[in-house]
């Protein structure tokens, strides 16, 4: 089918999931769960990324180096942001600036010529491009994104697929039904419980969008609540850096 362009919005760490840890019943070409939904669970993605203040208004990372630093070198990232903070002469960014100094110096990228001598990173970086449509009440619309900023999408990413995501929150993703709400039962989705066709992303963002109340005014489904986004997911290859 026909579609808009993708449009790029930034970058995201999280760590693998392991199939042994989880207790559902998946089908078992899922390999890997890599569904944007997941960002949004404390265990996945870094910890307190939101009061690093990195991030843009997608709630993700315009740059690599920031997702990636997030993850990687958290701690050392949050004592920096609060002595920069105390010491902050009132001048915008100047903090971010700091920060961005010190990853530059300091943060090694995944993919990079070092030398592995000791335990693998456990982080996937993943990058993430949303059709500037929207779903609401069954309905689909033109959806205006302002991706301006980001660091173009590097050559060695791999796409990986597309996932239908609920934004209750206007910018913020919140849930992937496919994993979320199991829809992965009743939909064909590839290794990484995503789906191929861009056609039947947007079969799905309808129906899921249509949501429906019961009588005591308690949501129904048929998965989450609204409105609901198409987004690309992608991967740096070569897994995660070893140190």
């Amino acid at each position: 089918m026909s579609a808009p362009e993708p449009i790029l919005l930034g970058y995201f760490a999280m760590r693998p999931w392991n199939r042994t840890e989880d207790v559902r019943i998946l089908p078992p070409q899922v390999t890997d769960m890599c569904n944007v939904g997941r960002m949004r669970m404390s265990a996945n993605g870094p910890p307190d990324w939101t009061e690093l203040w990195l991030h843009n208004d997608f709630w993700l990372y315009s740059t690599e180096a920031r997702a990636w630093a997030a993850a990687v070198d958290n701690s050392n990232l949050h004592r920096l942001r609060a002595e920069l903070s105390r010491c902050w002469d009132g001048t915008p960014g100047s903090v971010e600036s700091g920060m961005d100094q010190y990853i530059a110096c300091h943060v090694l990228l995944p993919g990079s010529s070092l030398q592995c001598v000791g335990r693998r990173f456990d982080w996937h970086l993943y990058a993430y491009r949303m059709f500037p449509v929207r779903f609401a009440d069954g309905k689909e619309a033109p959806y205006t994104i302002q991706g301006e900023g980001i660091q173009p999408l590097p050559a060695d990413y791999l796409r990986l697929g597309l996932d239908v995501v609920s934004q209750e929150i206007d910018l913020q993703f919140c849930y992937s039904p496919l994993d979320c709400n199991g829809w992965y039962q009743d939909v064909a989705v590839n290794g990484y419980c995503l789906l191929d066709q861009l056609e039947t992303a947007f079969e799905l963002a309808c129906h899921w969008s249509d949501g429906k109340y019961d009588a005591n005014g308690s949501y129904s489904g048929p998965a989450e609540p609204g409105p609901y986004s198409i987004v690309e997911v992608w991967r740096k290859r070569g897994g995660a850096l070893c140190l």
